[in-house]
């Protein structure tokens, strides 16, 4: 992996009782939102990602790691706020 590249780690905490709960809709469509997200910000840019269910990996390029980061907490927002389910970020080079 380049040095100009960050791997952005998501993941839905309480995923597990959640799930066991019914809920693994909602944690799926929380952890697919979270690559759309940067998806959006990287705009035609090729983005490679990996969803695990409850958590996402996701390469990008460091030019767009604030606005992802941002999109990322936008995301964490909406699974508190409509899911009641809270979400980590964790970039790493």
């Amino acid at each position: 992996m380049p040095d100009a590249w960050y791997i952005l780690l998501t993941h839905i905490r309480g995923s597990t009782q959640a799930v066991e709960a019914g809920r693994y809709k909602d944690v799926n469509l929380l952890g697919a939102c979270s690559i759309v997200a940067v998806l959006t910000v990287a705009g035609e840019t090729e983005m490679r990602f990996v969803l695990g269910g409850d958590r996402a990996s996701v390469l990008i390029w460091s030019q767009i790691l604030p606005a992802a980061e941002e999109a990322l907490l936008a995301v964490k927002k909406v699974a508190k706020s409509e899911y009641n389910l809270d979400s980590e970020l964790a970039p790493s080079r």
